[in-house]
């Protein structure tokens, strides 16, 4: 997934809190590997793999979280 298109759901998200995304590894397309939410003005990322939460409060900063994982494991399928 291009970035891009990434950051403009994260700014649907803002929009409309009530939506969640769902983010897949290109290697298991059909197994998540996290779901973004927006809460009380905060991204919320959480890691199905580990059961695990961060609280993000801007789009930048969870994108370099997110570039972090990127970089050890394969690029995101799409969400």
């Amino acid at each position: 997934m291009e970035e891009g298109h990434l950051i403009n759901l994260l700014e649907l998200l803002e929009r409309y809190p009530q939506t969640e995304i769902t983010l897949t590894l290109s290697n298991q397309q059909k197994i998540p590997y996290a779901i973004i939410k927006y809460e009380k003005k905060a991204f919320i990322l959480f890691e199905l793999d580990t059961e695990t939460s961060s609280h993000f409060t801007d789009i930048w900063t969870l994108l370099t979280s997110l570039h972090r994982y990127w970089g050890h494991n394969n690029k995101l399928a799409g969400a």
